[in-house]
């Protein structure tokens, strides 16, 4: 498992993107964006995770994934 530690209000995931790993949420939060930008649909907190979906169906997201304030994500890329 690795840790990354994104900037504060930094894009992790954009609609159409296939991601390259799983991402847990161990510090702060992500917010989960709707496809125009406009709404925050929700804000994954600590303990939560996102990303599985796509990689294990090898598909795009559907939604802009955002980090709050002081993020650390740890991801299950084994890079």
């Amino acid at each position: 498992m690795n840790v990354k530690i994104y900037d504060d209000h930094e894009t992790i995931l954009q609609p159409g993107k296939v991601p390259n790993c799983i991402y847990f949420i161990d510090k702060a939060e992500v917010n989960v964006v709707d496809p125009t930008g406009l709404f925050n649909l929700v804000a994954l907190r600590k303990g939560s995770y996102f990303g599985e979906y796509p990689v294990l169906h090898q598909m795009g997201t559907n939604f802009t994934f955002v980090t709050g304030k002081s993020n650390d994500l740890k991801d299950k890329s084994g890079m």
